[in-house]
């Protein structure tokens, strides 16, 4: 990830010192790799206090043997009131998290806030491609960004900053989520506490993540083509981009509750509404474990709706070609 360059940037200008010796960072599950584990290092060398809280062997695994690392055992109910403790205990002035609604994170979060804890969010970065997104308080739906887009088109042009594009990094998210969910199993004796807090078990995601992988590599050239085909058509399309299943966009940020709500949602307004010569276009998440069968679900809605063979699939394609092409 971009966001990693940055960091090992900032580790680099040490002699600055940019943060005061007394802050104290405590960093619970960063995405998986080695980014928090770089944080940290960052962090320590401007002068800081660097903790990271273990849940789970996922944390083990990125974590390495880097010290610093505390180990919560104990269950989800009392993570509330062990992490207000550890907060209080350890002088904490900072709490890191990469993302804000999963249920561990909201926790502590919550417990900071009462406790004059500075809170900061990362998330996979949204206002600038190959960078990671950084926010104070919340991301997405709880970020204190702006929400006039007159704002930002106003907004001056700043220069891209000088850094290599990351480049296509589904392969190595998909690589990452597996060894550490791998890890997850082989250290779960030391967390006996821990639950699982997304939609399915961290297995089952990782068999879905292979099988789609190999399914899609069989399938390239078909889907390439396929894909190709329908940006040159003169015949134009609507885009709908869907969540992974269980994303917090829809079950915390959405009057949907799963991808079939919101399905259902863009196919209806689009049998109303739509010119007959268009069609629409569902793609898939790029991280999508493959759970589910996205195609069976939107043939059936588009024949509820009467617009069957006009609602199309797609799993891959470069985004933006394809909304450069949309009405």
């Amino acid at each position: 990830m971009a966001g990693t360059a940055e960091v090992t940037d900032f580790r680099h200008a040490a002699d600055r010192r940019l943060l005061p010796d007394r802050r104290h960072f405590l960093l619970i599950q960063g995405p998986f790799g080695p980014f928090f584990r770089r944080l940290a290092t960052a962090l320590e060398a401007h002068g800081a206090t660097v903790t990271k809280i273990h849940l789970n062997g996922c944390d083990v695994w990125d974590w390495g043997l880097r010290p610093g690392a505390v180990r919560y055992t104990g269950t989800p109910e009392g993570w509330s009131a062990w992490i207000a403790a550890t907060l209080a205990s350890r002088g904490v002035t900072d709490l890191v998290v990469y993302g804000d609604c999963q249920a561990y994170h909201r926790a502590a979060i919550e417990m900071a806030r009462r406790s004059g804890v500075r809170v900061h969010v990362f998330e996979q970065g949204y206002l600038r491609p190959h960078w990671i997104t950084l926010e104070e308080e919340g991301v997405n739906a709880y970020s204190r960004l702006p929400r006039d887009p007159a704002f930002f088109l106003a907004a001056p042009d700043a220069p891209a900053p000088a850094i290599a594009p990351t480049g296509n990094v589904t392969r190595a998210a998909v690589a990452k989520t597996i060894a550490a969910n791998l890890a997850l199993y082989a250290f779960s004796g030391l967390f006996p506490g821990y639950r699982n807090p997304y939609f399915c078990a961290p297995a089952r995601q990782a068999v879905g993540h292979t099988r789609r992988y190999f399914r899609t590599r069989v399938g390239r050239r078909w889907r390439d083509a396929r894909i190709a085909a329908l940006i040159e058509e003169s015949r134009p399309f609507y885009l709908a981009l869907m969540q992974r299943p269980g994303d917090s966009q829809l079950t915390c940020h959405s009057d949907y509750h799963a991808a079939d709500d919101f399905a259902e949602a863009c196919i209806a307004s689009f049998a109303r509404h739509a010119p007959p010569n268009t069609r629409l276009v569902f793609k898939c998440h790029p991280l999508d474990p493959g759970l589910h069968d996205h195609v069976a679900m939107l043939d059936s809605l588009a024949r509820k709706h009467d617009v069957t063979g006009r609602v199309i699939f797609v799993d891959g394609g470069v985004l933006a070609d394809m909304l450069r092409k949309t009405n």
